[in-house]
Parts: structure tokens; C-alpha cells; sequence
């Protein structure tokens, strides 16, 4: 559209930087795959400042809707660390609202590649049913989301019912 066009070339012009933060904003909340292509491409544009990248990422994660997208998202997190806790507060907030069933292996696999999220996800983890853990930390294909979940366990049984937790893991094996 027109204003779309407008927004990409103001994006694009050499103005004031709270100039290209209201673009963004604006162009984030247009909706439309292009208008993600076209954050992506600030995101990734190597003449553009990095608080400018940082707010096109940003805004890309706020348009996210469910919490496969943001999932998605946490890589970013190595790029542009200032994106952890919003990534990290609209992840927990999806799984909260039960929208998204997101296994608990994936959880903890993304809790492993992206600790900036961990403190975000550990509630939610230690939510699991003690077996859950257990069936995941004996079947995950990643050694490290299996030590992960074995430290969830421990971490279970350090804060509660100690003897139901080598019940579960004894039963288990």
C-alpha cells in the first residue's frame, strides 16, 4: 500500500533516530508477511545503527502470536540480548494461556540454547508432572536437554517431596 511504501522509505532516509523507531513502530503494526520481510530486512542491515536493528527485531517478536513464533524468535537473542525478557514474558504468557501446547522437551531445549529465557521457562518447567521429566530425561535426543531435565528433577526434589521423586525416577527404571 501506500502508506506501506511511505513507512519503507522513511525507514530508509537519513533522519533523526526517533524518526526511524516511530517507523518501525509503525510499520509493526501493519499486518502482512511483507511488513515482516521488510523489518526483517532492517533487522539485518548492516548500514542501519544497532539500536535501529534492535527495535526491527523487536518489533518482529512483538508481532509474534503464538509461542511456536516466539520460539522461533529466541534465537535472536544472541544478536540483540535486549530481546530476552520480552521474548522470555510473551513465551510464558502463551503457555499460560494454554494456546500453545508446546512439549516439554522442546522447553527445555529451548532453555538450554537460550539460558537468557530460563528464568522466564523454569516456572513452567518445574509445573511438569514429575514423570514427564523423568520419560524426558530417558528419551531426549539432546545429552543436554536430558541433563537438563535431570537438574529440573533435582531441583524438584532439593524444594519438595524428595522420596515421590526417587519414587518416580526408581519406578521409571
Amino acid at each position: 500500500s501506500e502508506i506501506t511504501a511511505a513507512l519503507v522509505a522513511q525507514s530508509a532516509a537519513d533522519i533523526p533516530l526517533a524518526g526511524k523507531g516511530w517507523t518501525i513502530a509503525c510499520l509493526a503494526n501493519i499486518p502482512g508477511q511483507d511488513v515482516d520481510e521488510l523489518l526483517l530486512g532492517i533487522q539485518e542491515s548492516s548500514t542501519e545503527p544497532m539500536l535501529v536493528r534492535t527495535w526491527a527485531a523487536a518489533a518482529r517478536v512483538d508481532r509474534c502470536r503464538s509461542a511456536a513464533a516466539l520460539i522461533e524468535k529466541a534465537s535472536l537473542i544472541s544478536r540483540f540480548p535486549a530481546l530476552s525478557r520480552p521474548i522470555g514474558k510473551r513465551l510464558v504468557h502463551q503457555l499460560q494461556a494454554g494456546d500453545d501446547q508446546v512439549p516439554l522437551e522442546r522447553l527445555l531445549g529451548i532453555s538450554v540454547r537460550t539460558p537468557q529465557v530460563q528464568p522466564a521457562l523454569s516456572p513452567i518447567i518445574l509445573a511438569s508432572k514429575p514423570e514427564e521429566l523423568v520419560a524426558t530425561m530417558q528419551r531426549a535426543t539432546e545429552g543436554d536437554v536430558r541433563r537438563q531435565a535431570a537438574a529440573y528433577l533435582s531441583t524438584l526434589a532439593t524444594g519438595g517431596d524428595a522420596s515421590q521423586i526417587a519414587s518416580t525416577v526408581a519406578t521409571a527404571y
